[in-house]
């Protein structure tokens, strides 16, 4: 099998207590080959409560949009795009700016033709196309994005890879789960350059789990290709370059948590306004050796709005510091006496 459960294009989906475990009894190691379960271009509400996975070849749960390049323009209202299989007629679009990969103007699909010369698919709008919409830059589809709900889960350490990918603007709860994976526990990206993964966050919150041991196989040396720099990872492909450069997620509270953790990262964030690490747990263990490449508790790149408070470190705890990258003192208010800021 090579995904246990794939949604596309789908309303309204619920997963309670399906868990896709390897079947220990029998010698087995693997149960996917892939993701337990994946879903694309869904919408309404995702629900996975009380689950329980292990065995997986890639990660737990993937839940994501499809970024679509626009290679050519072809007339007054229409385009030629790369992976154009997840657009239909009567579809919203935003025309997102591959610069800044931020959201610009909306538009309405009128139709599709698929162009079997090349793979890809000529777009047609019900409007003329604005000055966004320019060779390089990318579609997203605004109306099949999902809300999603994860909660009640255990994510055990028998797999290759990470434990659950998001990227949705609807909203998104992740509490009262069980964290025990290879990789990083949690991975939020946004992607231009490889997989094409899209949804900026704008209201995502994790709550009340814990994290235990995380990123046993983490990133060593810092490439891409390894499984996380952090038990919570946020690196979109888009990097800042200043203290000014823009900020592609939004809202994202990262509170009342427990991480038990054998080396110092808790958080690498890159490209966040409006994040929030509250109430916070932070605790040794000597489980596995250190050997993350990342030094700081918190590492931080571009992000505006910060504020980190009410969290408790024990004494004993790898590093007590908040490492910054293109920015300012001020993007950050630091109410925790143990966590000191580093550049």
């Amino acid at each position: 099998m090579s995904t246990g459960v794939y949604g596309f294009r789908t309303e309204n989906i619920t997963l309670h207590r399906v868990s896709t475990q390897a079947r220990a009894s029998k010698g087995r190691v693997f149960s996917t080959v892939a993701d337990a379960s994946h879903f694309t271009c869904c919408r309404g509400e995702i629900l996975i409560d009380g689950c329980v996975h292990t065995g997986q070849g890639d990660d737990f749960v993937n839940v994501r949009g499809v970024y679509s390049r626009i290679n050519e323009i072809v007339g007054d209202n229409a385009v030629r795009v790369g992976r154009g299989w997840f657009l239909e007629p009567s579809d919203t679009v935003w025309a997102v700016d591959y610069s800044t990969v931020s959201r610009r103007e909306e538009l309405i699909v009128k139709s599709k033709r698929y162009v079997p010369e090349c793979d890809e698919h000529i777009v047609e709008f019900t409007t003329p196309i604005t000055q966004s919409i320019k060779v390089g830059n990318f579609l997203e589809n605004k109306s099949w994005t999902p809300s999603l709900i994860v909660r009640n889960c255990r994510f055990l350490k028998c797999n290759r890879a990470r434990g659950m990918l998001v990227t949705t603007p609807k909203s998104v709860l992740v509490e009262n789960n069980y964290f025990n994976t290879a990789g990083t526990a949690i991975l939020i990206e946004g992607d231009l350059d490889h997989w094409y993964e899209s949804g900026a966050h704008t209201n995502l919150v994790i709550r009340n789990n814990v994290f235990e041991n995380c990123s046993t196989s983490g990133c060593e040396t810092g490439d891409r290709w390894e499984w996380g720099e952090a038990p919570i990872t946020i690196s979109p492909s888009y990097r800042p370059t200043s203290a000014d450069s823009p900020a592609y997620h939004r809202g994202i509270t990262i509170e009342g948590n427990t991480f038990r953790c054998f080396d110092a990262p808790v958080l690498f964030a890159r490209s966040v306004e409006g994040l929030r690490f509250v109430g916070n747990r932070l605790k040794p263990t000597n489980d596995y050796a250190p050997f993350l490449w990342q030094k700081s508790n918190l590492w931080l790149d571009g992000c505006r709005k910060v504020v980190v408070e009410g969290n408790k470190v024990h004494r004993r705890f790898p590093a007590k510091t908040v490492e910054l990258h293109h920015m300012v003192d001020s993007d950050v208010g630091i109410g925790d006496k143990e966590l000191k800021i580093v550049k």
